[in-house]
C-alpha cells in the first residue's frame, strides 16, 4: 500500500517505469525464470514437511564433535523462536544492543572459566574452522614475535587424534597459504604450531603436557581442541600450557541440525588478544560513568587497518549455548557430565574396549567409536553393551580430574527456576532494538527479516535431530532440499552449478578464490596459482581476511586504524535511547578524540575511510542527494574532510564540491524530486 506514495516521491508512475530507468537494458532478462510457481506459506510448509519426513531419525552414537542434547523449553520458546532475539542486528551500535552484548559476555566468561584461559571471543562458526583460524594466528604470532619469515617456519603439526573434519579443513586452508600440514605427533625444526585434541576423537584422555612443553621449547604454539561439557570434569587446557583453545559449544543446548550452524569458541592468552579472530565484548562506561558493554575489539576491515583484519565470522547460535550455561549453572552442568561419564563406564564394563587410557564419554570397540551424550538412557546402554565384560579394571580420571571451580559469577548461579530465567531473558531482550520493535536503518547482507514460516522447521525433530555423519540415505530429505535449492539458484544466477558448502558470505568469497586458483592449477598455469591475488579494496567485504596471504590482502591507502582507548577527552553530547534506559555510547568511544571523526581521517567506528578513498568523485555522489547548500555542508562534515585535498591534486576541494552541490540543487529542483533536508550519508558498510 506504500508503493504509490514511494513512486510519487521518486517521480515515477509505476515500478516498471522506474526499473526501465534504473536497470540498464543489457542487464535485463527477457524471459521468465524457469522456477516453480509461487506457493502460499501453508503449501510451502506442507511440502517441506513431506520432504523432511524422508529423513530417518535413529539413536546416534557417532560423536566426533557432534552430540545430541536437550534444549531447555524456556530457551527454545523465548530465544530460538522469539523474533526479539533472532531479528536483532549484530551489536555494532552498543546503545541498542546491551541485552545481546550481555548474553555474549556470558558466553565469553563461560569459555574462559571452563578452558582456564585468559580471554575468549564471542564465537566462530564451528570447531574445524576455529582450528584453521588458530593455525593462521599461530603463523602470524611466529612472524611477529620471532622475526622469522614464513619460509623459515612453515610447518603446522596436527595430531591424528583430531576429528577427521578438523584435519581436512586445516589442510584445505593451509595449502594456498604455503603452510605445510603434517599429521603426526613429531615436531619438526620448522614447526610453528601444533594442534591437539583433548579428549581424542576416539575418546581417550591423554597427557598433552609433554608435547606442549616440546613445542614451547622451540618457540612454537600449542593449540588444543576440546569439548566444554568434558571440561566440567577434566583438567582444563589452560592449566597444562595451551596457548590457544578451540572447540564447539553445540553440546550446550544447540540442535545437531545435520551439522550446523553451531557456535565455536576461541580462547587464548591475553598477550595474543590483538591477533585473535572474531569479536570481543568488553565492559566499559558510558558518558555518565555508568557500566556499559561494547564490542571492545573487532577484526573486521571496516574497523581496523585492512591488512591487519582477520576473521569476524560469528553466529547467533552462541545465544543458545550462553543461556544453556546460565540456566543449568555449574552444579547442573557437572551432574549432566557425571551422568554421561557414568553411562560410558557402564558401557565399557560390558564390551571389549580398545586402549587403557581414561575416557569421558566415548570409547573405541574394535574399529568403531561409540559416543554417549545427554540424551543417552540406561536402556540404550543395555542395548549396546551385551558382550562379555573385560577382565581388566577400568581406568579412573586420576590426574586428569578437574580440581578448580568454574562459572562462579552470579549470573550462572541465580536463574535456575523457569520464572527467574524467563524474566532474565525478557529483561535482556527489552534492552535491544530488533525488527519486532522498529526498522533498523542499516545496509547489510544480513539485514533481513526471516519469515516466521521459515523459522518453524528449525524446531522439527526431523530437521534438528540429524547427526552430520549419518548415512546419506538417512538424510534423503535434506539432500532433496539441497538439490532443489541448487537448481533454483543456478537458474536465478545463470551459472551452470551452485555450491552450498560455504556457510558465510566471506567463506563464499574465499571459496570462490580457491575455485579460481584450482582452475588455473588444473590448466598448468603456475604463475596464476602462486602469484598475487588482485582484490578491489573498495568492494571486497573482507570479513575473513585472515585466510588470505599477506601479499594478497587489499589495502586502502591511508586507512585510519585503531588507536589506544585510554586517552582522556571531553565527552560529546550523549545520545539518548528512545526509552531512556539503555546505557549511552561507551565513554571510550565518546570521550576519546582519537576515536572521533577528524579532518582528513575516517572513523574506525563508523566504517569510513580516509585519504585516497574520500576523493571528489566519491563526494560528488553524496552531494547529489542534497537539496540545498546547507545539506552539502552537512554531507561534507560527515565525510570528515576540511579544506583542500590532502594529495593537492585538485586545488581547493571544498570550493569544487560547493560548485557541484549548486548544480545538484538546481537539477533536483528542476526534476521536482522532493528530498528531505539535512541528508546524512553513511559511507561505511555494516
Amino acid at each position: 500500500m506504500d508503493t504509490p506514495e514511494m513512486l510519487r516521491i521518486v517521480g515515477y508512475p509505476s515500478l516498471d517505469a522506474m526499473i526501465a530507468d534504473v536497470v540498464p537494458e543489457m542487464f535485463r532478462l527477457r524471459r521468465p525464470l524457469a522456477l516453480p510457481a509461487a506457493r502460499t506459506e501453508q503449501e510451502a510448509l506442507r511440502d517441506l514437511k513431506a520432504m523432511m519426513s524422508r529423513n530417518q531419525l535413529r539413536r546416534s552414537f557417532l560423536g566426533r564433535g557432534y552430540y545430541d542434547c536437550y534444549m531447555p523449553p524456556v530457551i527454545q520458546r523465548n530465544i530460538l523462536e522469539n523474533p526479539g532475539w533472532y531479528t536483532a542486528y549484530t551489536p555494532y551500535q552498543a546503545e541498542i544492543s546491551q541485552g545481546r552484548l550481555e548474553a555474549l559476555l556470558n558466553f565469553q566468561t563461560m569459555v574462559c572459566d571452563l578452558t582456564a584461559m585468559e580471554i575468549a571471543n564471542a564465537s566462530l562458526l564451528d570447531e574445524a574452522t576455529a582450528a584453521a583460524e588458530a593455525m593462521t594466528m599461530c603463523h602470524r604470532l611466529t612472524e611477529s614475535g620471532s622475526g622469522l619469515s614464513a619460509a623459515t617456519r612453515s610447518t603446522f603439526v596436527v595430531s591424528p587424534d583430531c576429528h577427521p573434519q578438523t584435519i581436512a579443513v586445516v589442510q584445505t586452508r593451509a595449502e594456498p597459504l604455503g603452510i605445510r600440514v603434517v599429521v603426526g605427533n613429531e615436531l619438526t625444526p620448522d614447526t610453528f604450531g601444533v594442534l591437539l585434541q583433548y579428549p581424542a576423537t576416539d575418546g581417550a584422555v591423554r597427557d598433552l603436557s609433554g608435547i606442549i612443553a616440546a613445542a614451547h621449547a622451540q618457540k612454537a604454539f600449542a593449540v588444543v581442541a576440546t569439548e566444554l561439557l568434558a571440561l566440567t570434569l577434566l583438567k582444563p587446557p589452560g592449566e597444562f600450557g595451551a596457548d590457544i583453545v578451540v572447540g564447539n559449544s553445540q553440546r550446550f543446548g544447540v540442535p545437531l541440525g545435520y551439522g550446523g550452524p553451531h557456535a565455536a569458541f576461541f580462547a587464548t592468552r591475553d598477550a595474543h588478544k590483538r591477533q585473535m579472530p572474531g569479536r570481543l565484548i568488553g565492559v566499559s562506561k558510558d558518558a555518565q560513568g555508568r557500566p556499559a558493554l561494547r564490542m571492545a575489539l573487532q577484526t573486521r576491515e571496516q574497523h581496523i587497518r585492512r591488512e591487519k583484519a582477520t576473521s569476524n565470522i560469528c553466529t547467533s547460535q552462541v545465544l543458545l549455548a550462553s543461556m544453556y550455561a546460565v540456566w543449568h549453572g555449574p552444579g547442573s552442568l557437572r551432574r549432566i557430565a557425571e551422568r554421561v561419564h557414568r553411562l560410558a563406564r557402564r558401557l565399557a564394563e560390558n564390551v571389549e574396549r580398545v586402549g587403557d587410557e581414561p575416557f569421558f564419554d566415548t570409547i573405541r570397540v574394535g574399529d568403531r567409536i561409540i559416543a554417549l551424550d545427554e540424551t543417552t538412557t540406561d536402556a540404550d546402554v543395555d542395548a549396546i553393551g551385551r558382550g562379555e565384560p573385560p577382565a581388566r579394571p577400568l581406568p579412573e580420571l586420576g590426574k586428569f580430574a578437574r580440581t578448580t571451580p568454574f562459572l562462579t559469577h552470579e549470573v550462572f548461579n541465580r536463574y535456575h527456576t523457569e520464572h527467574e530465567m524467563l524474566r532474565y531473558i525478557h529483561r535482556l531482550e527489552s534492552k535491544d532494538l530488533a525488527l519486532n520493535t522498529a526498522m533498523i536503518p542499516l545496509g547489510s547482507c544480513t539485514m533481513k527479516l526471516t519469515p516466521t514460516a521459515a523459522m518453524l522447521p528449525l524446531s522439527w525433530p526431523e530437521v534438528a535431530g540429524l547427526h552430520p555423519f549419518v548415512p546419506r540415505d538417512d538424510a534423503a530429505g535434506y539432500h532433496e532440499m539441497f538439490r532443489q535449492l541448487e537448481s533454483w539458484l543456478a537458474e536465478i544466477t545463470g551459472f551452470a552449478a551452485v555450491s552450498l558448502q560455504p556457510n558465510a558470505g566471506s567463506q563464499g568469497e574465499y571459496a570462490g578464490l580457491l575455485c579460481i586458483r584450482a582452475y588455473h592449477k588444473q590448466r598448468g598455469e603456475p604463475r596464476r596459482v602462486d602469484g598475487d591475488v588482485s582484490l578491489d579494496a573498495r568492494r571486497v567485504r573482507g570479513t575473513d581476511r585472515g585466510d588470505l596471504p599477506a601479499r594478497s590482502r587489499a589495502r586502502r591507502p591511508g586507512l585510519y586504524g585503531r588507536r589506544k582507548h585510554e586517552r582522556a577527552g571531553r565527552p560529546l553530547p550523549p545520545r539518548q535511547h528512545r526509552h531512556g534506559r539503555v546505557p549511552l555510547e561507551p565513554a571510550q568511544d565518546v570521550c576519546d578524540p582519537a576515536r572521533r571523526r577528524r579532518p582528513r581521517h575516517g572513523s574506525d567506528l563508523r566504517g569510513e575511510t580516509s585519504g585516497g578513498i574520500h576523493t571528489a568523485t566519491r563526494l560528488r555522489s553524496a552531494v547529489w542527494q542534497c537539496k540545498c547548500i546547507d545539506d552539502f555542508v552537512d554531507v561534507y562534515r560527515v565525510a570528515g574532510r576540511r579544506g583542500t585535498d590532502e594529495r593537492g591534486e585538485d586545488g581547493d576541494l571544498e570550493r569544487e564540491l560547493r560548485r557541484e552541490a549548486s548544480r545538484a540543487v538546481r537539477a533536483n529542483a528542476v526534476q521536482g524530486h522532493a528530498r528531505p533536508r539535512r541528508t546524512r550519508v553513511h559511507s561505511g558498510s555494516a
